[in-house]
C-alpha cells in the first residue's frame, strides 16, 4: 500500500448482486474466498488485483445465510451460517466438493 491514509482502490469483484457475509484471501496471497446470503462459497483469482476473476462456485449446504469464513493455511476453509452450522470445505480440490463437516452436535455429511 502506498499510502495508508490515501489507498486506491485496485479492482472489484462480480458478487452478481449477491451481498457477501465475508471475504478472506488465502495463504497463497492470490485466492479471494467469499461468503455471503447465497450459501455459496466463491474463489477469486485476484492475482492481477485490477480484474479479480471468478473461479468456482461451491454451494456450502448451509440452510441460512453464511456469515464468516476462515481459511486455515493448508488449505482448508470453514464456513459459518445463521443456520448455526460450521463446514469445512478443501479448496485444494478444483471441483465443487460436498462439504465434510457440521458443527458438534450435528450430523456430518
Amino acid at each position: 500500500m502506498a499510502s495508508p491514509r490515501q489507498p486506491r482502490r485496485l479492482g472489484a469483484t462480480d458478487t452478481s448482486g449477491v451481498a457477501l457475509g465475508a471475504i478472506q484471501f488465502a495463504r497463497d496471497g492470490d485466492t479471494l474466498v467469499g461468503v455471503g446470503g447465497d450459501r455459496v462459497l466463491r474463489l477469486w483469482d485476484a492475482s492481477d488485483p485490477r480484474k479479480p476473476r471468478l473461479v468456482s462456485k461451491r454451494p456450502t449446504g448451509h440452510t441460512e445465510a453464511v456469515c464468516s469464513v476462515a481459511v486455515h493455511r493448508d488449505g482448508v476453509a470453514a464456513t459459518s451460517s445463521y443456520d448455526d452450522t460450521a463446514r469445512l470445505c478443501d479448496l485444494s480440490d478444483p471441483a465443487p466438493p460436498a462439504y465434510s463437516t457440521r458443527s458438534p452436535g450435528t450430523t456430518a455429511t
